[in-house]
């Protein structure tokens, strides 16, 4: 069903909580009711990351995979166990095996390849609990919203926790654009305080620099609407256009001088 509705779709995402495992370099997803009694029933029990992978490359475009899945899993241990001991197939297989990454896609790992990831002591992992919390900040590009989710899960497990995250995307994506839509919708006010709100609202967008800009071209435009409607108006002077215009400093009501006073001057 997710194959089908990712087929063509702009954006196809995968989130996935639970076990997982590696096994001959291959990760497979432990459905809850999984019935494993040894590497045979892997095959049958399980499902193959790479089966994501394909459902996934049916979106036209941007891919994500976000796995939660790289815990210390109990199935692998009681396996080893069975089988008398490490295997070749699963000596040293901790959390998951590298995935191949493609064009257009994100994986975003819950901790480092071959290492494994902490459950927590709530309903949520620290690496879900951190996903859950930056999801909720729009205007992140997803590059930096995994990146602050590194960095909190580093903070959580004191160190112990490193997620990794591969992009390969040509141009940017954001998960939560709630701030693209609100700014939409003021992008042409001249509403200074909405511009504000938008400002407080979403600290981290990537439009809050045009907001900005915006809001001070309109304190500008209405500083400079208020110094002119406080300007004196100009001086108006009445000009009679019947009256012929004088030239020089003669008072046209005087007397003109003789030619004889004229050349006496």
């Amino acid at each position: 069903k997710f194959a089908r509705l990712a087929t063509d779709s702009d954006a196809a995402l995968f989130y996935y909580a639970g076990h997982a495992l590696q096994y001959q370099g291959r990760n497979y997803l432990v459905p809850v009711d999984a019935q494993i009694e040894d590497e045979i029933s892997l095959h049958y029990q399980t499902i193959p990351i790479d089966d994501v992978r394909v459902a996934l490359d049916r979106a036209s475009g941007v891919k994500v995979m976000v796995l939660d899945a790289c815990r210390n899993n109990p199935i692998v241990e009681a396996l080893r166990r069975r089988a008398g001991g490490e295997t070749r197939s699963l000596s040293g297989a901790r959390g998951l095996a590298r995935i191949d990454r493609t064009q257009g896609m994100v994986i975003a790992f819950s901790t480092a390849a071959d290492e494994v990831a902490a459950d927590g002591q709530g309903r949520n992992s620290p690496f879900t609990s951190a996903f859950v919390k930056r999801l909720m900040e729009p205007g992140l590009e997803i590059e930096q919203l995994f990146r602050r989710v590194a960095a909190d899960v580093n903070t959580a497990t004191g160190g112990r926790q490193r997620p990794e995250t591969y992009v390969s995307l040509l141009s940017e994506y954001y998960l939560n654009q709630t701030d693209r839509t609100a700014y939409d919708r003021i992008k042409d006010s001249s509403d200074i305080a909405a511009l504000q709100t938008f400002i407080t609202n979403f600290p981290t967008s990537s439009y809050v620099s045009d907001a900005r800009y915006r809001a001070e071209r309109i304190k500008l435009d209405q500083q400079l609407r208020a110094q002119l409607a406080a300007k004196p108006p100009a001086e108006h002077v009445e000009v009679d256009r019947d009256k012929p215009a004088t030239a020089g400093r003669i008072d046209a009501g005087a007397p003109r001088p003789s030619a004889e006073q004229q050349r006496v001057n």
